[in-house]
């Protein structure tokens, strides 16, 4: 089986090209370090991919930002280019198309962490949802939570997540803003690379939330951080500051019995293997 990966520098890409690579060949898709150069800005040239592709996995995405530059830009890479690239697999007779959206997509204008990312993966999935209506090519979307892992890259996505991290390391005071224990969802790199790969050998199409199956709170996590680190770093809330919102998403699990597998990497095991990361390789 030939698979292409759209977005190859992403942590997500990095942590699935080894599973599909020991048993089939891999083609990378992107602007820089690919065997194919695409850029999804670039609306308006051609896109065409090689022949005999039986799968696209495409996690490439823009953040967004508040300037107008980064809003067009983001409008162009996760709504057009999406749209653009899925037709392209149409074209080739791709068998199936997977789509990494994130759970943030079910966020309305009344969360903080509503943004320009958040929304335009939400159009992107309902165009693909409906362009895709009567077209051969398996259409999976996946919308993993907050993503953490071995991955150095990863920082630029999760700053507050690593920051917390660091401070730990390093015996620093920890202080969050507020006067109570805000949680979020966040699942390991590994779990979601496995997951996404058990989906795509059992050729399973739909749209699926992808989260570890409980929250977690900020004191948890920096008792996690304490616990890998040996840590002496002390924990305050400064009452001085409004609260930190819950991202309270409402997500379903319905994908993993269809896979038969489960995200089983805890808070405390993904921070321990954080930890031996940054223990042994050098901060890049």
């Amino acid at each position: 089986m030939k698979v292409a990966i759209v977005g190859p520098n992403s942590s997500i890409s990095q942590a699935i090209i080894p599973l599909f690579s020991k048993e089939y060949e891999i083609i990378t898709v992107g602007r820089k370090n690919a065997d194919i150069k695409l850029d999804l800005q670039s609306i308006d040239v051609p896109i065409k991919l090689p022949e005999n592709i039986e799968v696209i996995i495409h996690s490439a995405a823009h953040f967004g930002g508040s300037s107008l530059e980064d809003t067009c830009d983001a409008l162009k890479v996760n709504i057009l280019g999406t749209l653009r690239l899925f037709d392209a697999a149409v074209l080739s007779n791709v068998r199936q198309f997977v789509y990494v959206s994130s759970l943030y997509s079910h966020l309305t204008s009344n969360s903080n962490q509503y943004s320009m990312y958040s929304l335009s993966k939400r159009c992107s999935e309902d165009i693909l949802k409906l362009y895709s209506k009567g077209k051969k090519v398996k259409l999976l979307i996946i919308r993993p939570s907050q993503i953490y892992g071995n991955y150095y890259s990863m920082r630029k996505h999760q700053p507050f997540f690593y920051s917390i991290i660091d401070k730990i390391k390093k015996n620093e005071k920890v202080v969050f803003w507020g006067g109570r224990d805000p949680s979020r969802n966040l699942i390991h790199i590994d779990d979601l690379a496995n997951i996404i790969y058990q989906s795509i050998i059992n050729g399973i199409e739909g749209e699926f939330d992808c989260a570890f199956p409980s929250n977690v709170s900020f004191i948890k996590i920096a008792e996690a951080a304490k616990a890998a680190f040996n840590s002496s770093s002390e924990i305050y809330f400064d009452t001085s500051f409004p609260d930190i919102e819950d991202i309270n998403i409402e997500f379903e699990t319905s994908l993993y019995p269809k896979i038969n597998f489960y995200p089983r990497i805890t808070i405390c095991e993904g921070i321990k293997m954080l930890s031996d990361f940054m223990k042994t390789t050098p901060n890049e």
